[in-house]
């Protein structure tokens, strides 16, 4: 029973994520942080991309492989009942999303800015030691989110190969366990948000650009999680300085169509009020994190 009740919980914890994850601004990663879960899931990350390790090391050497002691390193009681939330929360979050967006796209775009500005403040205040140095790695982020940013809004019609559909899925999901950048932001930044959420929806039909997408999230996360651990171990304050820069710059897209608006007054006004609640929301997310802590 106690288990069942366990599941259930990091159920409820996985749907979170996946709720703060499908949407760009709130990290899935906080979220994991903020219900306790988040060392537990690094570690569980780590622990797979090892059993991977020491299976091909054991098939290069011909030696036998003992996969019950190997599959010992997975944490299926997290896995499964976190994937399962998460999957969830995606599908519904696919389903309704894409009409709202179509509907209300102002509201929602300053929905978006609000948590993307706020997220990226909050980043730059986790730094500890601002030097000159951090800032050229701000100043890198910030020209290298404009530059996608730019790039992204003048093809943002144009529908993504499989090919580039996979590396998207390797930067997304690194950015989902990173506290403070989601991984709809990454999509977001490329200007395939709202491609993603068509494609998930129709899932029966595009289930191609899932598979691609899941298997270069897969990769991602195994690849590159070290990676990720040493430059926020041992180059943390340019790596936070770099990542407020890029969240930054990617905002000129959703502050260019808030601008379009700025001549109906009505529609400007309500479109400030979501861009306030954007700001709240990631504020109310911090000072729970904080608490946790």
């Amino acid at each position: 029973m106690a288990g069942l009740k366990e599941g259930l919980t990091i159920f409820l914890k996985g749907m979170l994520m996946g709720a703060a994850d499908i949407i760009p601004g709130i990290s899935g990663g906080t979220i994991a942080l903020i219900t306790g879960i988040y060392e537990r899931l690094v570690q569980a990350i780590k622990n797979v991309g090892v059993l991977i390790q020491e299976f091909f090391k054991k098939i290069i050497a011909r030696k036998k492989v003992s996969y019950k002691k190997l599959l010992k390193l997975v944490d299926f009681g997290l896995f499964l009942p976190l994937l399962a939330g998460i999957a969830f929360a995606f599908l519904v979050g696919a389903w309704l999303l894409p009409g709202i967006i179509a509907s209300y796209s102002f509201f929602v775009y300053s929905f978006f800015t609000g948590l993307i500005l706020s997220s990226a403040f909050f980043i730059f205040r986790e730094i500890r030691r601002k030097t000159w140095k951090g800032y050229v790695f701000g100043v890198l982020g910030v020209a290298l989110g404009l530059i996608i940013s730019l790039s992204s809004s003048a093809r943002v019609a144009a529908e993504p190969s499989i090919l580039q559909v996979f590396f998207l899925g390797m930067i997304a999901l690194m950015a989902m366990i990173l506290p403070g950048v989601s991984g709809a932001f990454i999509l977001f930044l490329f200007g395939q948000y709202e491609f993603m959420l068509n494609t998930l929806r129709n899932f029966l039909v595009d289930w191609p650009y899932v598979v691609s997408f899941i298997i270069g999230g897969v990769i991602g996360l195994l690849g590159f999680s070290r990676m990720l651990s040493y430059l926020l171990k041992e180059h943390h304050e340019k790596t936070l300085f770099f990542l407020s820069g890029l969240m930054l710059g990617a905002l000129y897209s959703p502050i260019a169509v808030i601008a379009s608006i700025s001549n109906i007054p009505s529609v400007f006004a309500l479109s400030l009020a979501f861009f306030a609640l954007g700001i709240l929301i990631v504020l109310a997310l911090k000072i729970v994190s904080h608490k946790k802590k």
